[in-house]
């Protein structure tokens, strides 16, 4: 059958394509028409390539029209009648025209199937590299689809998920917590984008949720699609560093003999101790910003000498050693400033200063 209809379709694009290039038309024109190269539609016309279902739907619609009757034109030829007189193309063999419609199917066919492989491949692609588990909930949020990382982020297989109510792996405190979140998220269609706590195995483990309802064509809420990750190691490191920092800052604040201030290579404030805000009392707002610039441009305001302090600053800000200047507050204070550059593999990440009243120094 294939070999048939394939003569007829052969029959028919060459008799089309003449009229095509009597009327103007050129290769060069229709290949590009086609989406293909000039030696490829050449190798088609002369038969040494048999161009696919797809292709010969779309050259009998450009040089023609429906694929149907170009074929019954096709078969015609064939017995020696004039493609375009006497019978019309309309009357084509009924059997003739069942076999083309059922060619115009498996072509409609073909090109559902590769869409949707093409498309699953690159859902399960995305899935497997993202690091996320996907799922699906229908409206009453009963699990009914998974894929991705579905064990590293749950610790159980697809089909013990399967089937089961996402409230069935959640705490009743965190069920709670997210009941409005999720009714909101249907009221607005909005995206759910939460972090959820569980409890696994004497362990509190972190998992953050990306949620989108899904409304059928009457607006009806079908459920949600969505990602689910995995986040406990990058929850822990954060409570680490919080740590870490609530550490460091209770260690500066304990130094009481002189003011401390740390900086990044880029001016930003990253801590500075009690004795450091008591020393120039800078206002709440200043502080705020972590703007070394900005804590600069303060202190200046309270310098007798503005003009030297700018100086000095530049110098700071410009050199890469260890520096120590002096200067008085309008306040009476003497300053005692020295300024510690902070190098890691040899690349300047910030700056320390040590800063003391030394108005009463003997």
């Amino acid at each position: 059958m294939h070999t048939e209809m394939h003569e007829l379709f052969l029959l028919a694009a060459r008799y089309f394509y003449k009229n095509y290039k009597r009327q103007g038309g050129s290769q060069v024109e229709l290949a590009k028409k086609l989406g293909i190269t000039n030696s490829y539609l050449s190798s088609v016309m002369s038969g040494t390539r048999k161009a696919s279902l797809e292709l010969q739907d779309q050259i009998a619609n450009t040089l023609f029209g429906p694929y149907d009757k170009f074929l019954a034109l096709g078969r015609r030829i064939k017995d020696g009648h004039e493609p375009l007189e006497g019978k019309k193309a309309s009357s084509a063999d009924p059997v003739e025209s069942l076999l083309a419609q059922l060619t115009h199917y498996v072509i409609d066919h073909q090109r559902i199937e590769r869409e949707l492989e093409i498309s699953q491949e690159k859902y399960r692609d995305i899935s497997l590299t993202s690091g996320d588990m996907i799922f699906e909930v229908d409206q009453d949020l009963t699990i009914t689809y998974v894929a991705g990382r579905i064990e590293e982020v749950m610790q159980k297989r697809a089909e013990d998920l399967l089937g089961k109510k996402f409230s069935d792996f959640l705490d009743k405190a965190e069920l709670t917590r997210i009941q409005p979140l999720i009714k909101e998220s249907i009221k607005n269609k909005s995206i759910v984008n939460t972090v959820i706590t569980v409890n696994e195995d004497q362990e509190q483990k972190y998992r953050h949720a990306i949620a989108k309802p899904v409304f059928g064509s009457s607006g009806e809420f079908l459920g949600f699609r969505g990602t689910y990750r995995d986040i406990t190691r990058r929850k822990k490191l954060e409570k680490a560093l919080e740590q870490q920092n609530w550490l460091l800052q209770v260690a500066i604040d304990s130094i009481d003999h002189c003011a401390l201030i740390i900086s990044d290579a880029d001016n930003k404030v990253l801590k500075w101790n009690l004795e450091y805000k008591r020393l120039f009392n800078h206002s709440e707002s200043v502080l705020k910003t972590r703007d070394t610039l900005k804590y600069i441009a303060e202190t200046r305001d309270k310098t007798a000498d503005p003009e030297q302090y700018d100086r000095d600053v530049k110098q700071v800000l410009c050199s890469k050693k260890v520096m120590v200047h002096t200067y008085r507050l309008l306040d009476g204070k003497v300053i005692e400033r020295k300024v510690i550059p902070l190098f890691r593999d040899n690349i300047l990440i910030g700056r320390i200063a040590h800063i003391k009243n030394i108005a009463n120094k003997k």
